[in-house]
């Protein structure tokens, strides 16, 4: 979804982004506000006013949703968490946190503050309904159509199945009965899907029985809960793959390496087609052996990749070096070997690379790649008993 959205602005410091699917949404809420719900509510107006009125409105909602999506974002800084972004898309918003909340108080209090505000603004949008629908039919009916739909948007975040916000109430609940996490993960998710059925299920007996549009948007919702819900069941099932992994346990301390003054067409055939790597670590200087590569180790300068290779002309190889060609250490974004491997991953999916330099105390200490993470990751699913229990007598 990250990938699709189209940066808006930065608000308090967090992007604001849209989902292309956004446009879809908005432009069906601005329609069917100036066809049928203002004109029915408040007849006799021009029909540029309403298509007006509608738009003014449907900024209105879209800012509720920014705001509930902020409440989010606001309580989870306030408890050390980073907030990455907050997007709009066609079922609402999402508020992109960097990592999960360690306790289930945190996750109780950053999750219930989005109905919360939704609850507050349909309130206040209530309040203002009162007041003004007296001095205008059609401002009433847009304040009392904001008031509806903020109170209906909190009503459904509540509903207890994961990636709603009732969902997530529901993990901090069972999380902080049990004091697991990773069975609350379980049992929000399994509800998530369980609701998402239930919708299609509902969506389809609405549609056979006079409401068809109504059933159609209802499965529609269903079949989207759903799939989110089981994705985030297999997402956590392989963080829990993750627990307990370092970056020093997975990365490859010895691998081959080039020297700045090494031409590239020596590299292309000695290193990356003999030994079959896509990325080498240029070091300034010949090692130790017994420190280089490998943890202490120093010197290092950059990493060399095939793109970096292949963005020389062929021709060039022979006069160009490693260290001209490389990717210099400084705009690298390395790791280090006690970090956890799911940050490592994490950070590899946001530059979109497929390793990442280690580095302790700005030494070169070895190579992280995605194809290893992945397959150590396939070794210990086949073998979960061996993976959880403890090694010793």
């Amino acid at each position: 979804m990250m990938q699709e959205a189209i940066p808006l602005a930065r608000v308090g410091g967090i992007p604001v982004r849209l989902h292309a699917s956004w446009f879809l949404v908005a432009a069906l809420v601005v329609w069917s506000l100036a066809e049928s719900y203002l004109p029915d509510a408040a007849e006799g107006y021009e029909t540029g006013t309403y298509l007006a009125a509608a738009v003014v409105v449907a900024l209105l909602f879209f800012g509720s949703l920014l705001a509930h999506e902020f409440a989010h974002a606001l309580v989870a800084q306030a408890r050390s968490l980073r907030v990455v972004s907050i997007t709009l898309y066609l079922f609402g918003g999402v508020a992109a946190i960097e990592s999960e909340a360690e306790r289930a108080a945190d996750e109780f209090w950053i999750t219930v503050v989005g109905p919360l505000t939704s609850f507050g603004l349909a309130g206040l949008f209530g309040l203002l309904w009162l007041a003004g629908r007296e001095a205008s039919e059609l401002l009433g009916a847009m304040l009392g159509y904001l008031a509806i739909i903020n109170f209906s948007l909190a009503i459904f975040n509540l509903l207890p199945g994961f990636p709603l916000d009732g969902g997530r109430l529901l993990r901090a609940l069972v999380w902080w009965r049990t004091g697991d996490g990773a069975r609350a993960t379980r049992v929000a998710a399994g509800a998530g899907v369980a609701l998402g059925y239930g919708l299609v299920l509902l969506g389809i007996m609405r549609a056979f029985t006079g409401s068809f549009v109504n059933g159609l948007w209802l499965v529609f919702v269903g079949w989207y809960l759903q799939s989110m819900a089981e994705q985030y069941r297999r997402q956590s099932a392989v963080r829990a793959l993750f627990s307990g992994l370092r970056v020093e346990q997975l990365a490859d301390t010895a691998p081959a390496y080039v020297r700045p003054d090494d031409p590239l067409d020596r590299v292309a055939q000695e290193v990356v087609l003999a030994r079959g790597v896509r990325t080498i670590p240029v070091l300034e200087a010949e090692p130790e052996p017994e420190t280089i590569p490998g943890p202490g180790g120093d010197g290092f300068l950059g990493l060399l990749t095939l793109a970096s290779i292949a963005a020389v002309p062929r021709e060039r190889w022979a006069t160009t070096t490693a260290g001209e060609a490389m990717v210099p250490a400084a705009s690298l974004h390395a790791v280090r070997p006690e970090d956890p491997v799911e940050e490592a991953v994490r950070l590899m999916g946001e530059r979109d690379v497929n390793q990442v330099a280690v580095l302790r105390d700005g030494r070169f200490f070895g190579l992280l790649s995605r194809a290893t993470v992945i397959r150590h990751l396939e070794i210990r699913s086949a073998l979960p008993e061996v993976v959880q229990r403890p090694a010793g007598p």
